[in-house]
């Protein structure tokens, strides 16, 4: 149970250094005092499962990636470096299902940030997306009322 507990620790102290180097040492404080005070996290420390590894590896190098993308140009290899690292860790952590979160979760943030919405609403691409849509709801709907009864 103690490395699930140096590896909180870890996340703390690199939350701080992360959130000091983006946005100034009271800030980081603050961040590092409020993860500290998270009973979720408090609590997956102390158990000997392995969602404290992956918790810690896969937050780790997300905060270094965006310390390495958003940070001081000098020191920005260093930090993606130690972001691939952490990654790496967090993969053998869990296995296959982090890529697959990662890539999902990085591919959707980045539709909602650049993607202007209003494409959406043009004739020419509404009507197909209502179509697929409608057809996915009435699948939806036909496996929920037509399924086979249960025997046993």
């Amino acid at each position: 149970r103690i490395t699930g507990v140096l590896l909180a620790l870890a996340s703390i102290l690199a939350v701080y250094y992360g959130v000091s180097l983006l946005r100034g040492r009271r800030a980081g404080m603050l961040a590092s005092v409020l993860l500290l005070t998270f009973p979720q996290f408090f609590f997956l420390s102390r158990q000997a499962t392995p969602d404290v590894y992956l918790l810690t590896t896969l937050g780790l190098s997300l905060l270094f990636f965006v310390v390495g993308t958003h940070g001081p140009p000098k020191r920005r290899t260093i930090h993606l470096v130690i972001s691939y690292f952490c990654f790496a860790l967090a993969y053998l952590a869990k296995g296959p299902i982090v890529v697959g979160a990662i890539v999902l979760t990085t591919l959707a943030v980045v539709l909602l940030v650049r993607l202007d919405p209003r494409w959406l609403w043009r004739p020419e691409v509404r009507e197909p997306v209502l179509r697929l849509g409608s057809v996915v709801l009435a699948s939806l709907v036909a496996l929920v009322v037509l399924r086979p009864p249960r025997i046993g």
